[in-house]
């Protein structure tokens, strides 16, 4: 007669606590990278987002800016140079008032109608102002309009982040060079201390 051989109790048993630390050390391993691995994903993705933002920003800055002032009277013109280098301009578009072309300015923002939005003999000066935030110089580029009296009447902030006018790449001057306008924009690039050069001519209005 053929004899049953018992089971042994190795055949019976689970996971050794030796065994289960170990599985547990890989996942946690495992866990931890993937956690890693998103985070530098969405690092990264957040990194270019914000690179995009700033690339459309700054084009529609050099589109506006462009356009206004190829409009203005190249005499009437005005630069001046702002303490730290950088630069300051102001000029008068060509408008309607009355029926009549004069020179001013014309923004939405001063009415609701055709006859408030159009302000003889008011400017439009682009300056840099400067302010400091946690320690640190942050100079931004900004719209301003200016009335008849030479009173401030609105601002808008179109770019930060400028640099200083006497580095390599000035945070704004205009300079005219033969029948062209010479537009330099420097800024520091988001997220690191390289520097974005924008250097673009604009046509003079004959």
């Amino acid at each position: 007669m053929k004899r049953m051989q018992p089971c042994t109790v190795r055949g019976r048993r689970g996971f050794t606590l030796l065994e289960t630390t170990v599985s547990l050390g890989v996942f946690l391993v495992l866990s931890y990278s993937l956690v890693v691995t998103l985070d530098m994903a969405t690092d990264s993705q957040s990194a270019v987002t914000a690179r995009s933002s700033e690339v459309r920003s700054a084009r529609a800055t050099h589109e506006h800016f462009a356009d206004e002032l190829r409009q203005a009277d190249p005499d009437d013109v005005l630069i001046t140079q702002l303490a730290d280098g950088n630069h300051e301009v102001s000029f008068r578009q060509p408008i309607m008032v009355g029926g009549a072309a004069v020179w001013g300015v014309f923004d939405i923002s001063l009415g609701a109608n055709q006859d408030e939005r159009s302000r003889e003999d008011w400017r439009v000066r682009y300056t840099v102002e400067s302010a400091s935030e946690n320690g640190v110089t942050v100079r931004s580029l900004v719209r301003q309009i200016i009335d008849d009296a030479g009173d401030f009447v609105s601002e808008q902030t179109v770019a930060r982040g400028l640099n200083s006018g006497t580095l390599a790449a000035p945070g704004f001057r205009v300079t005219r060079v033969g029948d062209v306008w010479r537009v330099q924009l420097g800024t520091v690039q988001h997220g690191s201390d390289s520097c974005r050069k924008e250097d673009f001519h604009v046509g003079i209005r004959n």
